[in-house]
């Protein structure tokens, strides 16, 4: 018996040693994996974001990588000083703000609703949102529609038509699913009403697939531009993305951003070496995505960390 004992011991000793080896072979081989992914990921925006920083003589030259051989920071404040730049930044950052709040607002107070068990009808209306994901209008359809109600070149195009989401709201009502209703049922008894129960006590549980749900908003805001295209004519509505899509697609408009940096004396050098209108487009993509670049993060790690969360879990 001893020495049977014995034996269970060292065998399974054997194999935890063994397991342990193939962990870490494992994590070596993953590590690996993500750090190519990385690079991968990474090296075309720190290419972009050299070119940004460079000198335009220098980047002629070629060979240029990942970091600026000669620091400059010409080009960014050319672009910052930019009308169109300025104003579309504006209208980017405001349309963002409000889109992504109101619509996370209106599709939680939907995904509340037909969390309810006691909601007649939830089913049909389950089914008749259900359809318009499969099956939607054409862009002049929804043009004709906009334009009867006055939303052609008009703020509210970038709100409102895109704020419902159903998706959206079975994504939140999913969640929903998993939330104890111990605190409902218990302000139910106290009085409390639908409203105060939505907001004070479900909205805080939630919290985790809210940001979860205002970040996918916000991203699909900030960097949409066909509604610009289609649905809007005035210039001073137009958003970031769209400016830099004509600015990239366009010579002539990075020309008159540079002919009007050198009419006010914004250019130190000479600029007629090198190509300073690469540089100038590579500014403008830096500048037009380096708000999310810096945000996601900081917003990814509260994610990390709240997505556990939400209450207790029946």
């Amino acid at each position: 018996m001893k020495t049977t004992a014995l034996q269970n011991l060292f065998h399974n000793k054997k194999n935890h040693i063994k397991d342990s080896i193939g962990q870490r072979i494992f994590r070596v081989f993953l590590a690996i994996i993500l750090i190519l992914a990385c690079a991968a990921f990474l090296f075309p925006y720190l290419h972009v974001l050299a070119k940004a920083l460079n000198s335009s003589a220098d980047t002629a030259l070629g060979g240029l990588t990942i970091y600026p051989r000669k620091f400059t920071f010409e080009f960014i404040s050319i672009v910052l000083q930019d009308s169109g730049i300025l104003l579309g930044l504006r209208n980017t950052v405001a349309i963002t703000v409000i889109g992504s709040l109101f619509t996370v607002a209106i599709n939680y107070v939907a995904a509340y609703a037909l969390w309810q068990k006691t909601f007649w009808g939830k089913t049909v209306i389950v089914w008749f949102l259900t359809i318009p994901m499969f099956i939607s209008g054409s862009i002049v359809s929804n043009y004709v529609i906009y334009s009867k109600i006055g939303m052609i070149d008009n703020f509210l195009v970038y709100i409102l038509p895109g704020s419902f989401n159903f998706f959206t709201v079975v994504f939140i009502r999913t969640y929903l699913t998993g939330v104890s209703t111990t605190y409902v049922e218990a302000a139910r008894i106290d009085g409390a009403s639908e409203l105060k129960i939505a907001v004070k006590i479900i909205l805080p549980l939630s919290m985790p697939i809210i940001a979860v749900m205002l970040l996918r908003a916000a991203v699909g805001y900030w960097n949409s531009w066909s509604t610009t295209l289609y649905y809007i004519d005035s210039p001073s509505l137009y958003t970031l993305p769209y400016y830099l899509q004509l600015s990239l697609k366009n010579s002539q408009e990075v020309e008159r951003v540079l002919r009007e940096a050198i009419e006010q004396g914004r250019i130190v050098g000479d600029m007629s070496i090198g190509s300073p209108s690469e540089s100038i487009q590579a500014a403008q993509t830096i500048i037009s995505t380096l708000p999310l670049v810096c945000l996601y993060p900081f917003f990814q790690k509260y994610l990390a960390k709240g997505v556990s969360l939400g209450g207790i879990k029946e």
